[in-house]
């Protein structure tokens, strides 16, 4: 289930983007469930880190762009 979820995540975020221009053949989906988790914890913020969709960003050049975690809109269920 968690891994079906992950893979929902990852194509509604993937769909989002390709409807705002971005050309699908630049983006690669990896759904991770539950065997990436960001702690062992079981709190309900722990719970809310884990439900993500992660992006890489690299140049043109190939190198990676560092960007901010942010948890601003985190949803606790």
């Amino acid at each position: 289930y968690n891994l079906a979820l992950s893979e929902r995540r990852a194509l509604a975020a993937r769909d989002y983007l390709i409807r705002q221009g971005v050309p699908q053949e630049r983006m690669r989906i990896v759904p991770f469930g539950l065997t990436q988790r960001r702690s062992d914890e079981s709190s309900r913020l722990a719970y809310a880190r884990d439900r993500r969709v992660e992006f890489v960003f690299t140049d043109l050049r190939g190198l990676d762009i560092i960007f901010i975690d942010q948890e601003v809109d985190l949803q606790l269920e």
